[in-house]
């Protein structure tokens, strides 16, 4: 499993926080995806909830409150 999630606004300030929950697997998945970017296999990586695309990430909240992320991209910059 792995959520990304925005935490909320709050007193009026901008949500400029993310947490990551992840169990086992999802550790697993990402240190997978990021040894493809870091060898090279490619350039970036997306992850996305089924709603999305693939259903690599949960689509849905683990800590209340919070905003789930649907599409998460990281590209490799030299």
């Amino acid at each position: 499993m792995i959520s990304y999630e925005l935490k909320p606004v709050v007193d009026g300030n901008i949500a400029d926080e993310i947490e990551i929950f992840v169990d086992v697997d999802g550790i697993d998945r990402i240190i997978a995806q990021l040894n493809s970017l870091k060898e090279g296999r490619t350039d970036h990586l997306h992850m996305m909830s089924q709603s999305w695309g693939d259903g690599e990430l949960a689509g849905q909240v683990v800590h209340a409150g919070n905003t789930s992320i649907s599409h998460v991209k990281i590209y490799k910059v030299v």
